[in-house]
Parts: C-alpha cells; sequence; structure tokens
C-alpha cells in the first residue's frame, strides 16, 4: 500500500511540474478548464474528503493567481 501511494506520489508531482503551469497561469485558464483539472484528481482522494480537498485546491490555485 505504500508503495502504491509513493508511485501515485510521485506521478501527480511529476504531471504537475509538466502540467502545472497552465492552472496558475491566468491568461491561460478559465473556470471550466480549471474544474475539469481539478476533477481529474478525484480518484486519487477519498470520497468523503474530496469536497474539502476540492475546495482547498481551488482556494490554493485562486490564491496563486491573484496579483499580489
Amino acid at each position: 500500500m505504500v508503495n502504491l501511494l509513493k508511485s501515485f506520489d510521485e506521478q501527480l508531482s511529476e504531471n504537475l511540474q509538466q502540467h502545472g503551469h497552465s492552472l496558475t497561469d491566468p491568461n491561460a485558464i478559465d473556470e471550466e478548464r480549471l474544474d475539469a483539472a481539478i476533477s481529474q484528481l478525484a480518484p486519487f482522494v477519498p470520497e468523503d474528503r474530496w469536497p474539502h480537498t476540492r475546495d482547498e485546491l481551488l482556494r490554493i490555485i485562486r490564491a496563486s493567481r491573484d496579483p499580489r
């Protein structure tokens, strides 16, 4: 089980490194694409935790898009 989780973590990290810019670049993303991208992570999160996890991911991404 630990190896499986480690493998998921490595795959997610690699994907975020390759494609993460499309989640944080305010000129390259709209809400529909953001929803689609976030929804792809649902299979990796326990069903009962998904609503909270989804909200947290959206909050983090939106905060990184706001000018400081």
